[in-house]
């Protein structure tokens, strides 16, 4: 008969390999999926949105959460663990993740939104408020590429510099325009951007007006002028004085350009 001491010691070597084997495929980082753990991952995408969904192996065992060093969920229950998560991303960042999991045969659905620093619980009614409000958001960059589902775009050089002018379409909501990497206006949940009207090349734009509604239904615009490689307000006035310069000087390059063509 093998006696206690021997008992303990094998019980002890074999919680000790258990947990090392366990130790090993619980953890699954967001932003750096270990791929012994998934037995499928998908994209679906709309836009700047994808939705991306990881599906777990059945042995996988995954009890804890993390982003990059964050941890974003553990276990709090014995033999509970992750089947899969449904990860929803805009514009390259993760803003939403609804996760199932299984213990003892009950199914548990977690809703997490991430904040500026940090991922946080919500509830399904949050999530879902949230869910729709980033189906619906679009960042206006007037350097392009387009999405003509959630842009009108005109083009117009009759006098002058050329313009471009943006209309946001219906349900989309617009709450930043960026010049590329610049950002150029930055709205809130009480204000956002209704359309644009960008004089000069898109390339090399000067002027920029901004059609704006709050959420009581005021309407209001704002100018900007690019000068020393920033964008900043200028008055209506200063806007119209700039423009009509801008386009006289279009208009006799323009001739300049014609005489010098004959």
């Amino acid at each position: 008969m093998i006696n206690i001491k021997a008992y303990v010691y094998i019980l002890i070597f074999n919680i000790v390999l258990f947990s090392k084997f366990v130790h090993s495929y619980h953890v699954f980082n967001l932003r750096n999926p270990d791929q012994n753990l998934i037995e499928s991952v998908s994209d679906q995408s709309n836009g700047p949105v994808t939705i991306r969904i990881f599906r777990f192996r059945h042995d996988s065992n995954v009890t804890r959460i993390m982003f990059f060093n964050e941890v974003v969920w553990t276990s709090r229950a014995y033999l509970e663990r992750v089947l899969s998560i449904r990860l929803i991303i805009s514009y390259d960042r993760e803003r939403l993740m609804e996760f199932g999991t299984i213990n003892g045969g009950f199914h548990i659905t977690h809703f997490f939104r991430r904040t500026t620093t940090t991922w946080r619980e919500i509830t399904l009614r949050g999530f879902t408020n949230l869910e729709s409000s980033i189906r619906e958001e679009r960042i206006l960059d007037i350097k392009g590429p387009f999405d003509n589902e959630a842009f009108e775009y005109h083009y117009n050089h009759l006098h002058g510099l050329e313009s471009h002018t943006f209309v946001v379409r219906q349900p989309y909501n617009v709450h930043n325009v960026s010049d590329g990497n610049t950002f150029v206006w930055f709205g809130n949940r009480n204000l956002k951007c209704l359309g644009a009207i960008v004089h000069g090349t898109l390339r090399r734009p000067h002027l920029i007006q901004l059609n704006l509604i709050r959420a009581n239904r005021e309407r209001s615009r704002i100018y900007l002028r690019f000068s020393n490689g920033v964008w900043y307000h200028v008055t209506r006035s200063a806007f119209y004085r700039t423009l009509a310069m801008l386009d006289a000087e279009e208009e006799q390059r323009r001739r300049l350009q014609n005489v010098e063509n004959q």
